[in-house]
């Protein structure tokens, strides 16, 4: 299943979200008890998702992803991750860090960057909730009952079905959606 799927549709896949944008989207509120079955997922993928919901809504979410996978089935989460961010705040930033604020700077259009413009834009304009550190993310996920969670990068995974499904970098950029997205599997045990 794809939470929060938008316009992001992936073939073979249950695409779902609470806006129906098209006829290849189920009608899904993530934030209410899921009406499927226990045990009848094999995969569930969100990408830059979970931050539009809150802290609460996304722990319940999360309970019910674990109850509708099959034991040993995977979720993948891409989100923006807040470190990322909190970082920009130093006096010495790294080239990929400055490289990203300007990036920033003219992906939307901006007339002055610094990490307090970049953040607020981060979470403001895009309707953000609560963004994630790996740290704040793991331990959700661990607190959902998921057993094995670990850190991967954009794009790859060790199961065939969960490679490449990210596509946040077709509106984003792959350089800019590199540097901010931070990718986790968890497994059901």
């Amino acid at each position: 299943m794809h939470l929060g799927a938008s316009d992001k549709f992936i073939e073979g896949w249950l695409n779902s979200d609470i806006d129906t944008v098209s006829k290849r989207v189920v009608y899904l509120d993530a934030t209410k008890e899921f009406p499927l079955p226990d045990a009848s997922l094999d995969f569930v993928f969100c990408e830059h998702f979970i931050e539009h919901i809150d802290r609460t809504e996304e722990e319940f979410c999360l309970r019910q992803v674990h109850r509708c996978l099959k034991p040993g089935g995977v979720v993948r989460i891409a989100t923006p991750n807040l470190s990322k961010y909190a970082a920009l705040f130093r006096d010495n930033l790294a080239p990929a860090e400055q490289r990203h604020l300007e990036l920033f700077q003219a992906k939307f259009h901006l007339q002055d960057i610094n990490a307090c413009i970049a953040l607020n834009h981060l979470v403001y304009n895009w309707g953000h909730r609560f963004l994630y550190t790996l740290d704040e993310l793991l331990a959700m996920l661990a607190a959902a009952g998921f057993g094995q969670v670990e850190a991967t990068p954009v794009g790859q995974s060790k199961h065939t079905a969960l490679k490449g499904l990210e596509q946040h970098a077709r509106f984003y950029g792959e350089e800019m959606n590199l540097f901010e997205t931070m990718v986790v599997e968890a497994t059901k045990i």
